[in-house]
């Protein structure tokens, strides 16, 4: 099947099946060792697979994943975008509901996609506290710019229907402190696939998929500022970023706060670093990956990993401040207490999270947020599935609700 079918399928206009074409990928394979890539018909497998190792690298964007990404990011970028108020006349501004970095962000997301079914307009959202920078753009990209988005086209625009659901202002004002009548809960429901399939996602991005739609909202909205985005080019040349296309392992190893929670209270258990070189040395010898760049909490293991593992180059942000009360107190709270500087903290971590994504393959763990949004980060970015090991759970994304599944037990994912 050439790339045009594939687009046009993927567009819904060809019905044709995918198993007269392509080999089949069964969603139910725990393990993805044998089986590139190129075409299929299952966008959603990282929701039933922990791990995707090709036999051959994605080294080039999948034409199919591309042309899609760039309509949903000119849908996106309408939205967001100057012309937008004039057609449909209503916006909607969400508020972020602010806990960890990675769920703050995730808490944005379906509000959007509530704006792409229904036909609002986005503006910056609102509700910066615990993380005290002064706003939105002080971190990240106006809605209203489109750097770094596809140009708005026919194609862009996004109808205006009626909307019976009062969910526009519930997501304007979502917390969980006054949810006394449910009714953020069930607004969450609205985008559940859990409870509602590929009908959880709007009009027009079903036969793409949650993974697709998230990942590609997630771009949109994790675009760092201009301050950010250059501190982010000073870092790479800092520490030593290949610049010769040479491949980067991006790894996430959180210690610190995650180990003060039970075992099973996020869905995930306090792993030692030797667990993660396990699968770091098995994803970087198949691919010939020397170079990692390492995302951590934990001051100890940055004293050690560069004479411990000697056939790595490590690649780390010295300055950016780990461990200290991250490992005796819970993040969530020390930002309730004051004791760590929220804005700061939200500065490093989109560091790391972008520097993360703009790596070439992954190891952390998909129960944890920040790591489910980097790897979606990563696709969105590549515009293809780049090779990934989770040491939990597959991918998954139902903010609020405690649909995900990890070591037996259910966790908010």
């Amino acid at each position: 099947m050439d790339s045009v079918v594939i687009l046009l399928y993927m567009m819904g206009v060809v019905k044709a099946t995918w198993k007269n074409a392509v080999q089949v990928l069964d969603p139910s394979s725990p393990k993805l060792t044998k089986f590139q890539l190129q075409s299929f018909n299952h966008m959603n497998f990282p929701l039933k697979n922990a791990e995707y190792l090709p036999e051959v690298f994605p080294d080039t964007a999948n034409p199919a994943i591309a042309n899609a990404s760039t309509i949903l990011e000119s849908q996106l970028s309408y939205l967001g975008g100057p012309n937008c108020s004039s057609d449909l006349g209503r916006s909607l501004s969400p508020r972020l509901v602010e806990f960890g970095f990675g769920s703050t962000v995730h808490s944005l997301v379906k509000p959007v996609m509530h704006a792409l079914k229904y036909g609002y307009c986005l503006a910056d959202p609102h509700g910066l506290s615990r993380y005290n920078c002064s706003s939105w753009d002080s971190l990240f990209r106006s809605f209203k710019s489109q750097d770094g988005l596809a140009a708005t086209t026919s194609k862009s625009t996004v109808s205006k229907i009626v909307d019976n659901t009062g969910c526009a202002s519930v997501f304007e004002n979502q917390n969980w402190d006054d949810d006394i009548p449910g009714e953020f809960v069930r607004c969450l429901k609205l985008y559940s696939r859990h409870l509602h399939g590929n009908d959880s996602v709007p009009n027009g991005l079903e036969s793409k998929g949650l993974f697709f739609t998230v990942s590609n909202i997630l771009r949109f909205l994790v675009r760092p500022s201009k301050a950010v985005e250059a501190e982010i080019e000073r870092t790479k040349k800092r520490i030593g970023w290949p610049t010769n296309g040479e491949k980067v392992l991006g790894l996430h190893f959180r210690r610190g706060d995650s180990c003060l929670e039970h075992d099973y209270a996020r869905g995930r258990k306090c792993d030692n670093f030797p667990k993660y070189m396990e699968e770091v040395r098995r994803l970087a010898m198949k691919y010939d990956i020397k170079h990692i760049y390492l995302a951590t909490d934990s001051e100890t293991i940055l004293d050690s990993v560069k004479t411990t593992h000697p056939l790595f180059t490590f690649l780390v942000d010295e300055k950016i401040q780990r461990g200290g009360k991250r490992k005796r107190e819970l993040v969530d709270k020390a930002l309730s207490n004051g004791d760590i500087d929220g804005c700061k903290e939200a500065q490093n971590v989109i560091k790391d999270s972008i520097l993360l994504a703009h790596s070439d393959a992954f190891v952390g763990k998909f129960s944890s947020n920040i790591d489910r949004m980097v790897y979606s980060l990563m696709f969105a970015r590549a515009r293809n599935f780049q090779p990934f090991i989770s040491l939990d759970a597959p991918w998954c994304f139902e903010y609020g609700l405690n649909y995900g599944v990890s070591m037996g037990h259910n966790f908010y994912c």
